[in-house]
């Protein structure tokens, strides 16, 4: 093969040209005579030479000097390249390729005559022109910010939608704790202002069509000033914690533009957020509810003024009515009822998971807080008392388990008050008799002063009218039952003084309370134990005495065996019962 520097030669030069000549002599006498395969392999074989890459090019456009040339000698009539002495098989033999292509022109041809219909153009795939659909701003941000987070670890952009979705959660919250109620506030004055014109509890058909056109058009306004509210404070307030949270969750190496853009693309997923919270929940219809809610609720009552019935408001259950203590005056300053019951739920994990000790004004802190919130907020709904009435009980349990010591007259009327006042209408106090407290007890450092503790704590709410005794006593059948023997006597004994108590009190009125549970335990308890004298001891007192009081002739006192059991009390207490 020829290399760069043979057509620089002028021999090779001279031979080049004369192949380039006889290449057009060639190709001449081929389209003059039609059909000829010793033209054909000639311009073939020299085609073939010409694409070479070391072949000049520029010598295709140079006239060949035809002077003393035997190339364009014209005296030869008759010569070599006249005898058709090439056939096909010495073309395919010399030129390999042309059997490839022909192999191909003969596929073509055969499956073109075996069709019937004309060719059909097929465009190949790879041929088809997508249109491409016109993007918008949108559209074009969001495929840079895929690329952008393509380009980047997968971590990026989870932590961009983590820091997006909290910084969105927590403006959320803070508008519903703050902006929310100030701009329903504004809408119960003017309701408060409306109710008070209206004389009748039932206003007619004109009268409901007028104020649901006032509620509506209130409703708008407050719209448009919860708009105008979160226009003005979501950009700055989600600028400023994106740019604060997002670099402190990022590597230290991350360049600075990444971080930049990547902050940009949260305060961007933020925004759109809240925007989607917003008008998806804070709606007219939501106003043009709660207003017209506000609206029924004054109209009551003005007509409830004189007699200070209480509002009752149906509880989560549907079950029951739970009165909602109301307020005069919707205190803003004040805490929330969510703040109240996370500080209470603060100090119950800090005491029970942390293992911290029992300090007294904190847990009186944190309880008067409770109580002022109560008081004081026009916003507490019934699933907000339920869930301070369980975490008070939790509390003053958690102090009778492992600080009895330090429960004191002022926490317990305190909480008596709580319980009866703020936390009315619930019925869960009763449930401080179950199985679950029953072996907390079991496990106690100080039992003999946590059973006492336990024991004054139900007498308490027994004294205060906040559980009734049917139900202690209900649910200390239901714990007796499951109670090995240990238990069973030190449960015994709290049941014991506690019937005691209460009927030598004034809430012992019917007279029949606890005597079902201490017939139980008088025969399931061992004979001859402390708790089987002093359960038969209470029987006697409370109820053998008072029916002979109430008869004519007076039961003799019971006689006693050798070792002081009294055995006549067992058949005595059979047929009373």
């Amino acid at each position: 093969m020829a290399d760069s520097l043979v057509s620089l030669l002028d021999y090779f030069r001279k031979v080049f040209m004369a192949l380039i000549q006889i290449y057009r002599n060639a190709s001449c006498r081929l389209k003059s005579e039609g059909s000829g395969l010793n033209s054909f392999l000639v311009v073939v074989v020299l085609g073939w030479l010409f694409q070479t890459p070391h072949f000049p090019e520029e010598m295709f456009f140079t006239e060949p000097c035809t002077e003393g040339d035997i190339l364009c000698d014209n005296s030869i009539e008759y010569g070599l390249d006249d005898i058709n002495i090439v056939d096909h098989q010495i073309l395919y033999t010399c030129c390999p390729y042309l059997g490839e292509i022909r192999a191909l022109l003969v596929e073509f041809a055969v499956g073109l005559s075996s069709r019937v219909n004309t060719i059909r153009k097929i465009t190949p795939v790879s041929a088809e022109v997508k249109i491409q659909p016109s993007l918008t701003e949108k559209q074009l941000q969001l495929q840079l910010e895929e690329n952008f987070f393509h380009n980047h670890p997968a971590s990026l952009k989870r932590t961009v939608e983590f820091v997006a979705d909290r910084v969105a959660s927590n403006y959320i919250k803070t508008f519903r704790a703050k902006k929310l109620p100030q701009l329903l506030q504004e809408g119960f004055t003017s309701v408060t202002d409306w109710a008070k014109k209206v004389t009748n509890s039932s206003p007619d058909a004109k009268h409901q069509a007028k104020l649901a056109l006032q509620i509506a058009g209130l409703s708008q306004k407050l719209i448009d000033s919860s708009k105008a509210a979160s226009s003005n404070d979501l950009p700055s307030y989600c600028q400023t914690k994106t740019e604060t949270i997002l670099p402190m969750l990022l590597p230290e190496e991350t360049a600075q533009k990444v971080v930049t853009m990547a902050t940009e693309i949260s305060y961007r997923i933020a925004t759109e957020k809240v925007s989607h919270w917003l008008s998806t929940n804070v709606t007219i219809s939501m106003f043009s509810k709660e207003l017209h809610a506000e609206f029924e609720k004054q109209c009551k009552l003005q007509m409830n003024a004189k007699t200070g019935s209480p509002v009752k408001q149906p509880s989560n259950t549907g079950n029951e009515n739970v009165e909602v203590a109301t307020c005069p005056v919707h205190d803003f300053d004040c805490d929330s009822p969510s703040d109240a019951m996370i500080k209470l739920k603060e100090l119950l994990m800090e005491l029970v998971v942390g293992k911290s000790e029992v300090v007294m004004e904190t847990v009186m802190t944190v309880l008067t807080n409770a109580r002022l919130v109560l008081n004081s907020r026009k916003d507490v709904m019934p699933p907000v008392l339920k869930s301070l009435c369980q975490m008070t009980r939790e509390l003053a349990m958690h102090i009778i388990f492992h600080s009895p010591a330090c429960w004191s007259p002022e926490l317990s009327s305190f909480l008596f008050e709580l319980w009866k006042n703020e936390l009315r209408g619930h019925k869960l106090m009763a449930s401080i008799v179950s199985m679950q407290y029953i072996h907390q007890l079991s496990g106690v450092t100080n039992p003999k002063l946590s059973w006492r503790t336990y024991g004054e704590l139900i007498k308490g709410l027994l004294q205060h009218n906040i559980v009734h005794a049917d139900k202690i006593e209900a649910n200390s059948m239901k714990v007796l039952q499951n109670l090995s023997q240990d238990i069973l006597e030190d449960f015994a004994l709290c049941l014991c003084n506690i019937a005691r108590d209460f009927h030598t009190s004034n809430c012992g009125a019917r007279g029949g309370e606890f005597q079902e549970v201490l017939d139980w335990l008088y025969h399931q308890c061992t004979e001859g134990s402390e708790v089987s004298r002093q359960t038969r001891s209470c029987i006697q007192d409370l109820f053998l005495v008072s029916e002979t009081e109430n008869s004519a002739p007076k039961v003799a006192p019971l006689p006693q065996d050798a070792d002081g059991i009294e055995t006549a009390a067992e058949p005595l207490c059979k047929q009373l019962f």
